[in-house]
């Protein structure tokens, strides 16, 4: 009769973990259709994120070339206008110390001054010009960080949505683990 007894509990115990394993099996397929859908969504944030990372990179590379030219044109500017402004105080120094009567001096002196103050004003162009070269560099510099900020803004989604899917692998893993352990106690 006692034989009996551990029979009949065994045989319940066998219904109830066949019954657990069910259960955890209905539990599977779902967590595993919400792993299969958050794989999906994390693809598609980052095919959307792909392209615009590209858009950067050669936005940035832009920005870049802008910066140099600029950095660049104002350097070759500042060495233009302070050669002409040197030539000019020369020559106005020298012509206040040429004599008079040497009008072929003075004739030279007063065009060399007219040279330098012509130069100096295509100075003062190339001196407009640029400034309004690094109001585009800076104006590039702001969309480039839009775009940053644009890039980060998708970079969170991804980054949670990842983590998401590492904890959903991990908890698809210890489940199959307890359904594997629950069947091999059963013997099925």
């Amino acid at each position: 009769s006692e034989e009996y007894t551990n029979t009949s509990i065994s045989q319940d115990e066998i219904e109830r973990h066949a019954k657990d394993i069910r259960q955890m099996k209905k539990v599977l397929a779902n967590q595993q259709f919400e792993l299969d859908n958050s794989i999906r969504m994390l693809d598609e944030m980052i095919n959307a994120y792909k392209p615009l990372q590209a858009e950067f990179e050669v936005e940035e590379k832009k920005v870049a070339e802008i910066k140099k030219r600029c950095e660049e044109d104002g350097a070759s500017i500042a060495k233009e206008k302070e050669k002409w402004n040197a030539m000019l105080v020369t020559r106005t120094k020298n012509d206040n110390a040429t004599a008079l009567d040497d009008e072929e001096g003075m004739k030279v002196q007063k065009e060399s001054i007219q040279l330098a103050k012509k130069k100096l004003e295509d100075v003062a162009v190339a001196e407009e010009r640029w400034q309004k070269a690094k109001e585009i560099w800076a104006e590039a510099e702001r969309r480039l960080a839009d775009c940053a900020n644009n890039l980060a803004t998708l970079k969170n989604p991804i980054e949670s949505e990842t983590r998401r899917v590492k904890c959903l692998e991990g908890a698809l893993s210890g489940l199959q683990k307890e359904i594997d352990k629950t069947c091999a106690l059963i013997g099925s």
